[in-house]
């Protein structure tokens, strides 16, 4: 019985002593968000931009690293948000079209073309996010 008891307490309190206070979900204590994970699409979008303004740069090699990270981001980045599935479904088909060619050709001006189109969109769905969001503001009654 006093076997028992330990085992269940040991449970209950947990067997690597780590503090989890600091961690605000489970998925924390588990994994590291990348410091270039975006905040939003127009966040993807800018990110991307100063990315591809640096790509022949001395960090080449990170910066393409981090530019194929925020592509593979971007369709779950936006599909994270109010937008509408048909607002997001093009995010979603230009990131996997531009993983593809990245994939098949690398870094190159088609992928820099096509970097360029998905961060349109990105911009146009947090334009279409930031307006949705005046008018949930502007429909509330006043005090």
């Amino acid at each position: 019985m006093m076997r028992f008891l330990c085992l269940m307490l040991l449970l209950a309190i947990g067997c690597n002593g780590e503090d989890l206070s600091s961690k605000k979900t489970l998925f924390d204590h588990d994994h590291e968000t990348p410091a270039h994970w975006p905040s939003g699409p127009g966040d993807a979008a800018d990110k991307m931009e100063t990315r591809l303004a640096r790509l022949d740069g001395s960090e080449a090699e990170t910066v393409q690293a981090e530019l194929s990270d925020l592509v593979s981001w971007s369709a779950e980045v936006a599909a994270d948000t109010a937008l509408s599935e048909q607002q997001w479904v093009p995010i979603y088909e230009s990131s996997e079209t531009l993983q593809a060619t990245l994939r098949a050709d690398g870094w190159n001006e088609s992928s820099r073309q096509q970097t360029e189109q998905l961060c349109q969109l990105l911009h146009s769905a947090d334009e279409i996010l930031r307006q949705q969001s005046n008018s949930s503001l502007d429909a509330r009654p006043e005090p």
